[in-house]
């Protein structure tokens, strides 16, 4: 699993500053940017679409342009969607959150939160006692930098540091040969009796995902449980 870095290492990475001994300077103060996940913007597939419009520019004045080399630009695209185009396919409120696709899509919250979502109900997850809303958040974001092809769409307004139903962080996890697009909304969400995880993964093509949002729930929020055993 990655080594989580500290907000501190980060600023020093991007400010420059090269700490160490006997060195005269101090450690610049933590940085007042965003939340750093370690997540890749999702701005790759903006970059394909890009090159799909100067591919198809480049045929439309005659040139002509191998297969070979079509393939990888086309194929992000074609398959996949520029991820702006989903954004209203994410989740920005559970508290809102009132159905979802059961054949597609699966969903664990912590008791008291999204019980109204149906069909079909959500699972229940477990809560973190005794751990913050940012510990739990730090956890879960370790784990999804391990997993291949997840990209960070969006964050909430003050990064969620509070946590609720409506601090809902947007992710997407490509598939890897077609590059389909699996939506993520995530919350951590303070509860009586410690701090839960909303996990909402849901595909955006076919009517079936033959499991597979289930499958990276299960497994994401069990190294998550792993993490802050």
């Amino acid at each position: 699993m990655q080594t989580y870095t500290s907000h501190t290492s980060s600023a020093a990475i991007r400010t420059g500053w090269k700490g160490g001994r006997g060195s005269s300077r101090t450690a610049p103060p933590p940085p007042t940017a965003a939340y750093d996940t370690g997540l890749p913007a999702d701005t790759p597939y903006a970059a394909s679409l890009a090159a799909v419009v100067l591919t198809a520019f480049a045929v439309g004045k005659g040139v002509r342009v191998p297969l070979p080399l079509l393939t990888p630009v086309l194929a992000p695209l074609a398959l996949s969607s520029v991820t702006p185009v989903l954004g209203a396919k994410f989740v920005s409120d559970f508290g809102d959150l009132s159905s979802r696709p059961g054949s597609n899509s699966d969903l664990v919250a912590p008791p008291g939160v999204a019980e109204g979502v149906s069909p079909p109900k959500r699972r229940s997850t477990k809560v973190f006692a005794g751990v913050s809303v940012a510990e739990v958040r730090d956890a879960f974001f370790r784990v999804a930098r391990t997993k291949g092809r997840v990209t960070l769409v969006r964050a909430p307004d003050g990064d969620g540091e509070d946590g609720g139903e409506d601090q809902v962080w947007w992710l997407v996890q490509r598939t890897k040969t077609f590059f389909f697009p699996d939506l993520i909304s995530v919350a951590f969400v303070p509860t009586p009796g410690g701090v839960g995880v909303v996990m909402y993964s849901k595909s955006v093509y076919g009517q079936s995902d033959l499991g597979v949002n289930a499958k990276r729930v299960d497994e994401w929020m069990g190294e998550v449980e792993e993490a802050l055993a």
